[in-house]
């Protein structure tokens, strides 16, 4: 099991079998820190060969009625554990023909389609990444990488990786281009959260997500705090040109106040006991999406990531870890220990 299970589970959420991920879909259209020493730059390493499939564009600008043929012709190259076709299937292919012939969808993909007619951009962003990544992980592969089109899949899934597959939920993504449509039903501060500017961190997270070994024990706050602090780290070092807003999907100003306040965030986490709080529901406000930590006010959000990236930080810094090793050392409680981080005083 990795984090990305238990993070899904914290949300009140589990993972969508391929089968369930595409019902989903289909259902849904009957309702739009900081550059690291090690990291390799310039001419160190070769940049990876990144291809993204575009499963919307099979569909949406296929005749409907070599639809499925078209389905069975593609199937070996799109199959995977995250997206089940099943042209053979006759309730399937009606699902399917109504999503792709609803006006209301078909006017979503119009607006993806202006927004991001070509990935070529992304493919060279994730190919320098993937690079740097492979030199931080020598296991890790490049993943086969699918967009499609979500309707109104959940904005938790609008980057999901299993394995060796990385499907994105492309509409998910081109959300202020739908400022008339309510379909997302989603606050002005995640809208914010879905530029194209997200995409190439949210890829790399979720990649960085399915590999880092989940707590055996029952999750604790520090449990998650690390995790995502993993994530965090990675980031630094595979992206280090993407700005830390980006990275921690913050605002300039929740930027701001994270450094501010870090101190004092962690002196609250001691004070009620947090750290090792196996209730989510005690702790959810500190770990999830939204405008800000209630605790505090006008505030930042997610403040368990910001501070455990410098946490697993100063570990690596003290303990020369390689990233493989950081990734498998599922302790939460022997990081923080051996890493002697404080927060920094403002």
């Amino acid at each position: 099991m990795t984090i990305f299970n238990i993070l899904r589970s914290v949300h009140g959420l589990t993972r969508l079998s391929a089968a369930a991920l595409m019902a989903l879909m289909l259902i849904a259209t009957a309702a739009c820190h900081n550059d690291h020493p090690s990291t390799p730059r310039g001419d160190s390493f070769k940049t990876s060969s990144v291809r993204i499939l575009r499963f919307e564009k099979e569909l949406f600008e296929t005749d409907e009625a070599r639809l499925q043929a078209h389905l069975q012709e593609i199937t070996p190259t799109y199959n995977s554990p995250l997206l089940n076709i099943q042209p053979n299937d006759e309730q399937y292919m009606s699902q399917l023909r109504g999503f792709v012939s609803d006006p209301y969808i078909r006017e979503i993909y119009d607006s993806v389609e202006r927004h991001y007619a070509d990935l070529g951009w992304l493919e060279r962003q994730l190919g320098d990444a993937m690079a740097r990544s492979q030199k931080l992980l020598p296991e890790l592969r490049t993943p086969q990488i699918i967009t499609f089109l979500s309707g109104r899949l959940d904005y938790e899934y609008r980057v999901v990786c299993y394995d060796t597959t990385v499907l994105i939920s492309l509409d998910q993504y081109a959300l202020p281009c739908f400022a008339k449509y309510a379909y997302f039903e989603l606050p002005h501060f995640i809208v914010s959260l879905c530029t194209r500017n997200h995409l190439l961190p949210d890829i790399m997270a979720a990649i960085a997500r399915e590999r880092i070994a989940a707590p055996a024990d029952e999750p604790t706050m520090l449990d998650l705090m690390v995790a995502e602090g993993k994530v965090l780290y990675f980031l630094d070092c595979a992206l280090p040109d993407v700005h830390d807003s980006l990275k921690l999907r913050y605002t300039a100003a929740q930027l701001d106040w994270a450094s501010a306040n870090e101190g004092k965030v962690w002196a609250y986490f001691i004070q009620n006991n947090l750290l090792y709080e196996t209730d989510a529901n005690k702790y959810f406000n500190f770990v999830d999406d939204a405008p800000k930590t209630n605790a505090f006010g006008e505030s930042a959000p997610r403040m368990t990531a910001y501070i455990g990236r410098d946490i697993v930080a100063q570990y690596v810094k003290r303990t020369g870890i390689t990233m493989s090793d950081l990734f498998a050392n599922n302790d939460a409680q022997q990081i923080l220990k051996e890493s002697a981080w404080k927060p920094s005083r403002k």
